[in-house]
């Protein structure tokens, strides 16, 4: 079924549970912190004692936030393969 990108948009607010503007405020707050996460680990990068451990926290804070308080029937369904990943000892070598 092919849906127009007004009529996909319209259900994934429904889903989510949001409205345009409440939608448009947290997708760019997440995407401002996952870009300042982004320069923190080049400068951790280049002098390690610096933002040891900022990034790791707020991706971790980002995914919790989005996986586990997100009202939208489809996020949640990433917890069950969250779990499968965590249970995945080749992810373990990063």
């Amino acid at each position: 079924m092919n849906m127009n990108p007004i009529q996909a948009a319209q259900e994934h607010l429904q889903k989510s549970k949001m409205g345009y503007f409440t939608h448009l405020y947290h997708a760019l707050s997440l995407a401002l912190v996952l870009i300042y996460a982004g320069f923190a680990s080049i400068i951790h990068a280049l002098i390690p004692c610096i933002y040891a451990a900022y990034s790791a926290n707020k991706v971790t804070r980002i995914f919790y936030r989005v996986v586990y308080k997100s009202a939208n029937p489809d996020i949640q369904g990433y917890r069950k393969q969250e779990a499968v990943l965590a249970e995945n000892t080749s992810l373990n070598k990063w």
